[in-house]
């Protein structure tokens, strides 16, 4: 009886716990590969939080996905050139070092990252999004009768089925806040960002926004960040903002993408010509019927410094006054929460830009990953609002459309 003769009488015996075993393989092979996903999906979240060059984050964004493809296919042709006989994937793994400590950092990060995740998606996002209603959505291809876009991929993304890249949600969220000046009840802003002026898309596509930002009269506009990507649309500025006349005024700060412009004083001053103040690293105080409002802006990491705690009273040291923080990304919310801030206002993350049945968004530009992805959520002492963003250099939104909200804040 030769030797293959022999693996068949064993293997037949044996079948049961051949199956079994294959099937444990199996089961944890999916978890290390879900682990796998998490790992470096949460390396490039983050590495687009850093106040990095362009060049260096999209070089390593390159490197960071080939891996999340390659490092998996690598691992199957490996395993399965070496093993001697099905069923028998945990041995050779077992023998290597490097692979055993890889498929268990995966299968750590997978244990680890569910419980949090299904807290994140059906606990913490849902109920930041639970707080506001849909006042309309503007069809901004159908208004025009055409696609205000240029360039190849903003027409391969015309293509895709269901994309929401040119309808904007507006959306009214009532801020429940502990603190907030009986005189302030009822204050409505106009939370804009991420405006990305590249060319991509047309300036109709904005004075059609703008337009109708300006007939729901908000008392304050705040315009956090990332509005131009480049010096050719320094021109647009003044005329799509100018027309923004709130009660209060019109303040803004900026973002990463602002900084692909070699002269930002320049873009500073354009800003400031379409009426806009600028909160870069300040404070701007506002009487407001009796109320005193702090406005601020902090933009790092790509801008700085912050604002210094000289200019930023305690809540304690300043009775009746009421703290509101421009940034550009809620990476800085722990920072507004330590500094006695009662609404930090951000952008940044797009929501996700495309948010998955069930698993919602994945794909979100911050530390904290997707949990302030998008929405209001409400903290132990602050609310922290993050706009989904007018627009972006990406051509397809699914489940996610463009957001401009309205804010109004009432006493809690």
């Amino acid at each position: 009886m030769g030797e293959a003769d022999c693996w068949r009488i064993q293997r037949s015996t044996n079948a049961p716990l051949l199956a079994g075993t294959m099937l444990i393989e199996i089961t944890l092979a999916a978890i290390a590969l879900f682990g796998h996903a998490v790992l470096w999906v949460g390396v490039s979240n983050r590495l687009h939080a850093m106040p990095l060059k362009r060049s260096h984050i999209k070089a390593i964004s390159t490197l960071s996905n080939l891996g999340m493809l390659a490092v998996p296919i690598v691992f199957v042709w490996w395993i399965n050139r070496e093993r001697p006989h099905p069923g028998e994937w945990r041995l050779v793994v077992e023998r290597n070092p490097t692979a055993l400590f890889y498929a268990l950092l995966c299968i750590g990060m997978a244990a680890v990252h569910v419980p949090r995740w299904l807290y994140v998606r059906f606990i913490v996002l849902r109920d930041a999004a639970a707080h506001g209603r849909r006042l309309f959505v503007l069809d901004v291809t159908r208004r025009l009768g055409r696609h205000p876009t240029r360039g190849i991929q903003f027409a391969l993304g015309r293509l895709a089925p269901f994309n929401q890249v040119m309808r904007i949600e507006f959306t009214e969220k009532e801020v429940p806040l502990s603190h907030l000046p009986l005189t302030l009840e009822g204050l409505r802003i106009a939370h804009l960002s991420d405006l990305h002026l590249s060319g991509r898309v047309e300036p109709e596509f904005y004075r059609e926004v703008i337009r109708e930002v300006e007939a729901l009269e908000p008392d304050l506009v705040l315009l956090t960040g990332d509005i131009c990507d480049t010096a050719r649309c320094l021109s647009w500025i003044a005329e799509i903002l100018s027309p923004l006349q709130p009660r209060y005024g019109k303040f803004y700060i900026l973002g990463n993408h602002d900084q692909r412009l070699n002269n930002i004083p320049e873009l500073r001053a354009t800003v400031a010509a379409a009426g806009f103040v600028n909160l870069g690293g300040k404070v701007h105080q506002l009487e407001i019927d009796g109320a005193s409002v702090l406005l601020a802006g902090n933009e790092l990491p790509w801008f700085g410094p912050a604002p210094s705690n000289e200019d930023l009273p305690a809540r304690s040291s300043a009775r009746g006054l009421f703290k509101i923080l421009l940034s550009h990304s809620p990476d800085q919310a722990r920072w507004a929460c330590r500094q006695g801030f009662e609404l930090m206002l951000c952008g940044h993350t797009h929501g996700g830009q495309i948010r998955f049945p069930l698993v919602g968004p994945v794909v979100c530009p911050s530390w904290y990953g997707v949990r302030y992805s998008a929405g209001l959520f409400l903290e132990r002492s602050m609310a922290v609002h993050v706009s989904r963003g007018v627009s972006g250099l990406f051509p397809v939104r699914w489940n996610c459309m463009p957001e401009v909200a309205m804010l109004v804040l009432r006493r809690r």
